[in-house]
Protein backbone atom coordinates (compact mmCIF):
# COMPACT_ATOMS: atom_id res chain seq x y z
CA UNK A 1 0.00 0.00 0.00
CA UNK A 2 2.78 2.41 0.93
CA UNK A 3 4.56 1.74 -2.37
CA UNK A 4 1.48 2.68 -4.41
CA UNK A 5 0.86 5.84 -2.40
CA UNK A 6 4.55 6.76 -2.57
CA UNK A 7 4.64 6.42 -6.35
CA UNK A 8 1.46 8.48 -6.76
CA UNK A 9 2.71 11.20 -4.41
CA UNK A 10 6.11 11.27 -6.10
CA UNK A 11 4.55 11.72 -9.52
CA UNK A 12 2.28 14.50 -8.24
CA UNK A 13 5.24 16.20 -6.57
CA UNK A 14 7.19 16.20 -9.82
CA UNK A 15 4.19 17.53 -11.74
CA UNK A 16 3.24 20.39 -9.44
CA UNK A 17 6.54 21.44 -7.86
CA UNK A 18 8.56 23.77 -10.04
CA UNK A 19 11.43 23.75 -7.61
CA UNK A 20 12.50 20.28 -8.69
CA UNK A 21 12.93 21.34 -12.30
CA UNK A 22 16.17 22.86 -13.47
CA UNK A 23 16.77 23.40 -17.20
CA UNK A 24 14.28 20.66 -17.99
CA UNK A 25 15.87 18.07 -15.71
CA UNK A 26 14.84 16.84 -12.27
CA UNK A 27 17.18 18.04 -9.53
CA UNK A 28 17.42 14.86 -7.50
CA UNK A 29 18.85 16.54 -4.39
CA UNK A 30 15.94 18.97 -4.22
CA UNK A 31 13.49 16.10 -4.68
CA UNK A 32 15.21 14.10 -1.93
CA UNK A 33 15.10 17.04 0.46
CA UNK A 34 11.39 17.54 -0.10
CA UNK A 35 9.18 15.88 2.54
CA UNK A 36 6.76 14.31 0.08
CA UNK A 37 4.44 12.44 2.47
CA UNK A 38 3.18 12.75 6.05
CA UNK A 39 4.52 9.25 6.64
CA UNK A 40 7.91 10.48 5.43
CA UNK A 41 7.72 13.43 7.84
CA UNK A 42 7.14 11.00 10.71
CA UNK A 43 10.02 8.77 9.63
CA UNK A 44 12.46 11.69 9.48
CA UNK A 45 11.16 13.12 12.77
CA UNK A 46 11.76 9.74 14.43
CA UNK A 47 15.23 9.42 12.93
CA UNK A 48 14.19 6.24 11.12
CA UNK A 49 14.73 7.34 7.52
CA UNK A 50 17.23 9.51 5.65
CA UNK A 51 16.71 11.84 2.69
CA UNK A 52 17.15 8.97 0.24
CA UNK A 53 14.32 7.06 1.91
CA UNK A 54 16.76 4.46 3.25
CA UNK A 55 16.35 3.17 6.78
CA UNK A 56 18.87 4.67 9.18
CA UNK A 57 20.62 1.82 10.95
CA UNK A 58 22.38 4.10 13.40
CA UNK A 59 20.53 7.09 14.83
CA UNK A 60 22.30 9.39 17.25
CA UNK A 61 21.21 12.68 18.80
CA UNK A 62 23.46 14.75 16.51
CA UNK A 63 22.04 13.25 13.30
CA UNK A 64 18.49 13.38 14.59
CA UNK A 65 18.92 17.02 15.61
CA UNK A 66 20.09 17.81 12.08
CA UNK A 67 17.05 16.14 10.55
CA UNK A 68 14.62 17.77 12.98
CA UNK A 69 15.90 21.22 12.01
CA UNK A 70 15.16 20.49 8.35
CA UNK A 71 11.53 19.69 9.25
CA UNK A 72 10.80 23.27 10.29
CA UNK A 73 9.59 25.75 7.67
CA UNK A 74 12.58 28.10 7.52
CA UNK A 75 10.40 31.02 6.48
CA UNK A 76 8.69 30.78 9.88
CA UNK A 77 11.77 29.52 11.73
CA UNK A 78 14.86 31.08 10.11
CA UNK A 79 18.22 29.31 10.33
CA UNK A 80 21.55 30.96 11.07
CA UNK A 81 24.84 29.05 10.97
CA UNK A 82 23.01 25.73 11.02
CA UNK A 83 20.85 26.55 14.05
CA UNK A 84 17.22 27.69 14.23
CA UNK A 85 17.18 31.24 15.59
CA UNK A 86 13.96 30.60 17.52
CA UNK A 87 15.13 29.45 20.95
CA UNK A 88 11.90 27.60 21.72
CA UNK A 89 12.30 25.52 18.56
CA UNK A 90 15.84 24.53 19.55
CA UNK A 91 14.63 23.64 23.06
CA UNK A 92 11.84 21.57 21.50
CA UNK A 93 14.41 19.67 19.43
CA UNK A 94 16.58 19.01 22.50
CA UNK A 95 13.62 17.64 24.44
CA UNK A 96 12.56 15.42 21.54
CA UNK A 97 16.04 13.91 21.17
CA UNK A 98 16.76 13.57 24.89
CA UNK A 99 13.44 11.83 25.59
CA UNK A 100 13.38 10.00 22.24
CA UNK A 101 9.84 11.19 21.49
CA UNK A 102 8.42 9.43 18.47
CA UNK A 103 5.43 10.05 16.21
CA UNK A 104 3.13 7.15 15.39
CA UNK A 105 0.22 6.93 12.96
CA UNK A 106 -1.79 4.94 15.52
CA UNK A 107 -1.24 7.53 18.25
CA UNK A 108 -4.33 9.46 19.36
CA UNK A 109 -2.25 12.57 20.12
CA UNK A 110 -2.59 14.02 16.62
CA UNK A 111 -5.39 15.04 14.31
CA UNK A 112 -6.05 16.35 10.83
CA UNK A 113 -7.80 19.66 10.24
CA UNK A 114 -9.42 19.72 6.81
CA UNK A 115 -10.64 23.05 5.45
CA UNK A 116 -13.53 22.63 3.02
CA UNK A 117 -15.69 24.75 0.75
CA UNK A 118 -19.20 23.33 0.95
CA UNK A 119 -22.74 23.73 -0.37
CA UNK A 120 -26.06 23.02 1.34
CA UNK A 121 -29.39 23.92 -0.24
CA UNK A 122 -27.58 26.09 -2.81
CA UNK A 123 -25.87 28.04 -0.02
CA UNK A 124 -22.07 28.08 -0.09
CA UNK A 125 -20.04 28.18 3.10
CA UNK A 126 -16.64 27.20 4.47
CA UNK A 127 -16.02 24.78 7.33
CA UNK A 128 -13.28 22.74 8.95
CA UNK A 129 -13.52 19.05 9.75
CA UNK A 130 -11.36 17.54 12.49
CA UNK A 131 -10.32 13.92 11.96
CA UNK A 132 -8.44 11.33 13.99
CA UNK A 133 -7.23 7.80 13.39
CA UNK A 134 -9.32 5.11 15.09
CA UNK A 135 -8.73 1.40 15.42
CA UNK A 136 -11.51 -0.62 13.76
CA UNK A 137 -9.97 -4.10 13.85
CA UNK A 138 -6.78 -6.04 14.39
CA UNK A 139 -4.05 -3.82 12.92
CA UNK A 140 -6.75 -1.94 10.99
CA UNK A 141 -7.33 1.79 11.24
CA UNK A 142 -9.52 4.44 9.63
CA UNK A 143 -9.73 8.22 9.66
CA UNK A 144 -12.86 9.33 11.49
CA UNK A 145 -14.56 12.75 11.61
CA UNK A 146 -14.63 13.76 15.29
CA UNK A 147 -15.46 17.46 15.04
CA UNK A 148 -16.54 20.30 12.79
CA UNK A 149 -16.52 24.09 12.92
CA UNK A 150 -20.04 24.46 11.52
CA UNK A 151 -23.16 22.64 12.76
CA UNK A 152 -24.30 22.19 9.16
CA UNK A 153 -21.49 19.64 8.79
CA UNK A 154 -22.91 17.32 11.47
CA UNK A 155 -23.92 14.85 8.74
CA UNK A 156 -20.20 14.02 8.54
CA UNK A 157 -19.93 13.14 12.24
CA UNK A 158 -18.48 9.65 12.66
CA UNK A 159 -17.74 9.32 8.94
CA UNK A 160 -14.79 7.00 8.34
CA UNK A 161 -12.32 7.16 5.47
CA UNK A 162 -9.41 5.10 4.16
CA UNK A 163 -6.37 4.87 6.46
CA UNK A 164 -4.20 6.44 3.74
CA UNK A 165 -6.62 9.23 2.88
CA UNK A 166 -4.29 11.79 4.50
CA UNK A 167 -1.75 11.16 1.76
CA UNK A 168 -4.42 11.92 -0.86
CA UNK A 169 -5.49 15.18 0.77
CA UNK A 170 -8.82 13.74 2.01
CA UNK A 171 -10.23 14.12 -1.50
CA UNK A 172 -12.64 11.24 -0.82
CA UNK A 173 -14.81 13.86 0.88
CA UNK A 174 -15.60 15.23 -2.58
CA UNK A 175 -17.45 12.06 -3.56
CA UNK A 176 -19.64 11.75 -0.45
CA UNK A 177 -23.35 11.75 -1.28
CA UNK A 178 -24.72 13.65 1.70
CA UNK A 179 -27.08 16.64 2.18
CA UNK A 180 -23.96 18.79 2.42
CA UNK A 181 -21.57 18.58 -0.53
CA UNK A 182 -17.86 19.25 -0.17
CA UNK A 183 -16.92 21.05 -3.38
CA UNK A 184 -13.26 21.78 -2.58
CA UNK A 185 -10.73 20.65 0.02
CA UNK A 186 -8.83 23.93 0.25
CA UNK A 187 -6.14 22.95 2.76
CA UNK A 188 -5.07 20.24 5.18
CA UNK A 189 -2.90 20.53 8.27
CA UNK A 190 -1.92 18.12 11.00
CA UNK A 191 -1.75 19.11 14.66
CA UNK A 192 0.45 17.06 16.99
CA UNK A 193 0.30 16.95 20.80
CA UNK A 194 2.78 14.09 21.04
CA UNK A 195 5.70 16.02 22.57
CA UNK A 196 4.97 16.83 26.23
CA UNK A 197 4.20 20.54 26.79
CA UNK A 198 4.17 21.37 23.07
CA UNK A 199 1.69 21.57 20.20
CA UNK A 200 2.99 21.83 16.64
CA UNK A 201 1.32 22.10 13.27
CA UNK A 202 2.50 20.53 10.02
CA UNK A 203 1.45 21.88 6.62
CA UNK A 204 2.55 21.35 3.02
CA UNK A 205 4.80 24.21 1.95
CA UNK A 206 5.87 24.93 -1.63
CA UNK A 207 9.03 26.88 -2.50
CA UNK A 208 11.19 27.28 -5.59
CA UNK A 209 14.70 25.82 -5.66
CA UNK A 210 14.71 24.87 -1.98
CA UNK A 211 15.39 21.70 -0.03
CA UNK A 212 13.05 23.02 2.66
CA UNK A 213 9.70 22.06 1.06
CA UNK A 214 6.85 19.63 1.49
CA UNK A 215 5.34 18.72 4.86
CA UNK A 216 6.97 21.01 7.42
CA UNK A 217 6.37 22.42 10.90
CA UNK A 218 4.82 25.86 10.48
CA UNK A 219 3.73 26.54 14.05
CA UNK A 220 5.08 25.59 17.49
CA UNK A 221 3.37 26.46 20.75
CA UNK A 222 4.60 25.75 24.26
CA UNK A 223 1.65 24.80 26.43
CA UNK A 224 1.30 26.00 29.98
CA UNK A 225 2.23 23.24 32.41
Amino acid sequence: MRLCVSILTLLCSVAVSAQVLLTGHINERLLQGRVKQVEEFMARFNGDEDWQGDRMTVSDSIMRTKYLRTLFDHRCFPMKKGVIENGMAEQFIREVTESDVRLDYTDKAWEAEVDCKCVKNDTAFSATLTMRTVKVGDCEYRWEVVGMSDARMDVFSGLRLSPVEHEAGFTALLSMRLPVRVRVVSSVRFVFHTVPNYTFTVERIEKRNSYNTGWLITSLIRNEE
